[in-house]
């Protein structure tokens, strides 16, 4: 079994640092590599001391989530960074207090940390920082309001998939985008997929021609489908098709069988997010991979850090994603 010296001697600190970064001592001033390190080596070596019963009271973190129980299971998304943040929290010997974010959200008063997952307006951000505690953004990037936050890289991600459908040989492209609307405020939030797409389309020489919104659902998606394809039986589909979500694919891909037009014979489809579900639709659906259990790891790393140290500015943390290919592209 592995003990506090074991890890000192991988690390190459005393074991009294160890000890007190094990514990969250907020009194401790040591920088924010040492303190990963010894979080990795301890869990490398199965260490298991600080997660046994202790006579410390365990931190308490607050998790403000954007999407309720039943919109987390139209978009799967959300609910797997979730549930990696509830593990990590555990592991790390913490309680947590989950909720939905309400117009009078209220945190209980043991509170020391936030991690908010979702996306939130400026007035949401104003409303979260006036608790004065330590608070991490997951999947929205707020450094512009002086928050930390851990990301993906959408722009280099969309950027990859249009290179992509461009060494495939397609010479048409096109996306359905999702919609959404920040809570309360009914304030129209932006897809940064679209963005990116429409930026790299252009610099690959692809004319905007098909571009369309929906919902980030399944139903969404279907509904965007079907529409089009019953409003004329000639529309002008792309050979490559890109859907902000996997959800949004899934839509699409159930309309396009029902009107009976062969994926990916006739058209490539392309999701986002590669959700779990992604591997077992009929036929498999490529998609943008997101670790969504490291955004959830690293957020919940990210906050204890904060908790322990003072940031005088806000960190940006942003993972890159990979591209999946399944059944439903193929080259021309």
């Amino acid at each position: 079994m592995a003990t506090i010296k074991d890890i000192a001697e991988r690390v190459g600190v005393s074991q009294a640092t160890v000890s007190r970064v094990l514990n969250y001592d907020r009194e401790l001033s040591v920088n924010p590599k040492t303190r990963r390190q010894i979080f990795e080596a301890a869990e490398q070596l199965n260490y298991t001391k600080h997660n046994r019963k202790s006579t410390l009271k365990p931190k308490k973190i607050a998790l403000v989530q954007w999407y309720d129980d039943s919109e987390e299971l139209e978009d799967l998304f959300y609910l797997s960074i979730s549930l990696s943040i509830e593990k990590k929290v555990n592991e790390s010997n913490c309680d947590l207090f989950k909720t939905v974010l309400t117009s009078e959200l209220t945190l209980p008063n043991d509170t020391e940390g936030i991690i908010a997952l979702g996306k939130f307006t400026d007035q949401q951000v104003e409303q979260l920082k006036l608790y004065q505690l330590p608070l991490i953004f997951v999947d929205d990037d707020q450094t512009g309001n002086h928050c930390s936050s851990v990301t993906i890289d959408v722009d280099l991600s969309v950027k990859q998939v249009v290179e992509f459908a461009k060494q495939s040989g397609h010479d048409t492209i096109g996306i359905i985008s999702g919609e959404e609307t920040a809570r309360f405020s009914g304030e129209l939030l932006e897809d940064k997929r679209l963005t990116a797409f429409k930026h790299y389309a252009r610099l690959n020489d692809y004319p905007l021609t098909f571009i369309h919104t929906c919902p980030f659902t399944v139903e969404g998606g279907y509904q965007a489908m079907d529409t089009l394809l019953k409003q004329s039986a000639e529309v002008s589909l792309p050979s490559f098709l890109f859907c902000s979500s996997d959800a949004i694919a899934i839509g699409v891909l159930k309309a396009l069988t029902e009107h009976h037009i062969p994926v990916p014979e006739q058209i490539s489809i392309m999701g986002f997010n590669d959700s779990s579900v992604s591997k077992y639709t009929i036929p498999s659906l490529s998609s943008v991979k997101v670790y969504t259990d490291y955004l959830g790891i690293e957020a919940v790393l990210f906050l204890l850090t904060h908790m322990t140290e003072s940031n005088p500015v806000p960190v940006k943390l942003v993972l890159g994603t990979t591209i999946v290919e399944r059944e439903t592209t193929r080259g021309c």
